[in-house]
């Protein structure tokens, strides 16, 4: 068993960032229609960090954006999975600086220290929000004056 425990950080506030874990349990009624039960799960912690470069992707019916992230955290999260009773779950979603990014490949690392896992999510939404939008979401601030930073005392 590996000694290297580096769950500390996956909550020192330099690191860590807070967001929302939406977990969809899939049900099939008699009807056969699907139904989807979330639970969801806010304030979960952990880093959340850009997966790779932004690419404009040509599609036949225009251009997007492939915005991905990865996000580091003990909370288990999930990809598509059955429980012990096949229950059928849906990858899980993560909601984190009001976009929505659902998990596409998950790395285990439950044998080091407490735990974690480190998951890629893709965005769900193929477009960003409008510069306004966004402003209000995150304020007008210049983070780069120092006085707008939490890099001050």
């Amino acid at each position: 068993m590996p000694f290297l425990d580096v769950t500390g950080l996956l909550s020192d506030p330099d690191l860590a960032d807070t967001f929302d874990v939406i977990r969809r349990q899939e049900q099939v009624g008699q009807d056969g229609v699907s139904r989807i039960l979330l639970t969801v799960f806010k304030g979960v912690v952990g880093v959340v960090s850009p997966a790779s470069p932004n690419q404009l992707q040509q599609t036949p019916d225009g251009r997007r954006m492939q915005n991905a992230v990865t996000v580091v955290t003990t909370f288990r999260l999930q990809g598509v999975a059955k429980d012990e009773v096949q229950r059928t779950y849906q990858p899980d979603l993560v909601r984190w600086s009001s976009d929505l990014y659902q998990v596409r490949a998950i790395n285990e690392y439950t044998r080091f220290g407490a735990g974690f896992v480190e998951a890629v999510s893709e965005a769900v939404d193929t477009q960003d929000l409008p510069p306004e939008v966004l402003k209000q979401v995150i304020g007008s601030k210049i983070f780069s004056d120092p006085s707008n930073s939490n890099m001050v005392d």
